[in-house]
């Protein structure tokens, strides 16, 4: 008696394709749930005790200049001995409020320090409180938590192991294998120029442009190729900021605190000008967005959310990022039969990126299955602009 009626009610909706996605999609992240990541214990344990050494000598400066009797880890105390020897009053002690008003004096320095590896230690005790009696970990992944149809992942969160800090060479593939790393390239952008239609940045994927590149050289007032590494990376969080309507100061924020980037308001104002200039297609979609002041969005799969009331930000953001997550999810669905044959398994999901352990032996032949995959699991979506897949055999998760 139920069944017939929901069946009837998913179809009323229009979300047909998004719970087939979802179901598909069970199979293949329960197998890597199973499989679980192994990691080096005694190099994670290592990693922890330097952190800690880290976090421990850049609360000692910090105490040095403030007075021993002040305990870093209480706001209120923090603040209050900041204002006494500093004479600036910290609106918190957030990161992004202490790199803003002190991140130039030695006490901003260090603390900014000792946030970052107290922080990394703690997710390493974290890691290591979860590795199971095998040498690997299981986290839970969650293809639902997000609203956007995102996956994310719990006890232990994988998806929040960060880059560059060494920690990601910690996680090993088991003896005899290798790591097939893989992630989709500039997925996002590439789903806004598939679903909004900006001529400009369509452009760019169908002719092979690097859109960080258009986008410095229209900035900057540069020919293409006269465009700088340095320039390029600076442009990143313009291109990942501004289409999703992010406003001035969040986006000072954003590109110092993601990127590393400072930008002045008056820089900040003049990049989203250019922006906009050159995607004349992705700022009348905004202007469309916020005047249609729709309570509903839609990914490409007709996954549909539901607003209380509107939301500009994530109005633009759930079709495009909701869209992403609709591809890699058919993506895995596909990946995990066609790994089966070749002794490989997927043990990581971190959103744009999947993690495959393989015999060393199928490396290669694994390499070429994982980016048919991920590309065939996009171009359901994506019918236009091309799919690209970057893929790396490695030793470890952080080659």
């Amino acid at each position: 008696m139920l069944h017939p009626r929901i069946d009837a009610a998913v179809h009323a909706s229009g979300v047909d394709r998004a719970l087939t996605l979802e179901n598909e999609v069970v199979v293949p992240i329960a197998a890597a749930e199973l499989a679980g990541m192994a990691v080096d214990s005694e190099r994670l344990t290592a990693f922890a005790v330097a952190q800690r050494n880290e976090a421990t000598a850049a609360e000692t400066v910090v105490q040095q200049v403030l007075g021993t009797s002040v305990n870093i880890r209480s706001p209120q105390q923090l603040i209050a001995a900041v204002h006494a020897n500093l004479g600036i009053e910290l609106r918190s002690t957030k990161a992004t409020d202490i790199a803003d008003q002190i991140g130039e004096h030695v006490v901003g320095k260090e603390l900014l320090r000792y946030k970052s590896t107290a922080g990394l230690a703690k997710t390493v005790e974290g890691l290591l409180d979860a590795v199971g009696t095998d040498g690997r970990i299981h986290p839970s992944f969650k293809p639902l938590a997000a609203a956007t149809g995102r996956m994310s992942c719990s006890k232990p969160n994988l998806q929040s192991v960060p880059k560059g800090s060494g920690l990601r060479e910690c996680f090993v593939p088991a003896p005899g294998h290798r790591f097939v790393i893989a992630d989709y390239a500039a997925i996002e952008l590439r789903v806004i120029a598939e679903i909004i239609g900006d001529a400009e940045l369509r452009r760019c994927f169908i002719e092979g442009i690097d859109p960080h590149k258009r986008t410095a050289a229209s900035v900057l007032g540069k020919e293409i190729g006269d465009v700088t590494r340095e320039e390029r990376g600076r442009v990143k969080a313009i291109n990942f900021g501004f289409c999703f309507g992010m406003g001035i100061h969040a986006f000072v924020a954003y590109a110092r605190d993601v990127y590393g980037v400072i930008y002045t308001i008056e820089q900040a104002t003049q990049a989203r000008e250019a922006y906009f200039r050159l995607y004349a297609g992705i700022a009348a979609w905004h202007q469309r967005t916020k005047c249609e002041g729709k309570l509903v969005a839609r990914t490409a799969s007709g996954r549909l959310r539901r607003f209380d009331e509107f939301r500009f930000t994530e109005a633009l953001n759930q079709p495009i990022q909701g869209t992403a997550a609709d591809g890699m999810k058919r993506a895995l669905t596909l990946l995990h039969a066609a790994l089966k044959p070749l002794g490989a398994r997927l043990v990581n999901v971190v959103h744009d990126e999947v993690v495959v352990e393989t015999p060393t032996e199928n490396a290669d032949a694994t390499v070429i299955v994982v980016r048919a995959a991920l590309v065939d699991g996009m171009k359901m979506f994506l019918k236009v602009v091309p799919v690209e897949v970057e893929v790396n055999v490695a030793s470890s998760w952080s080659k």
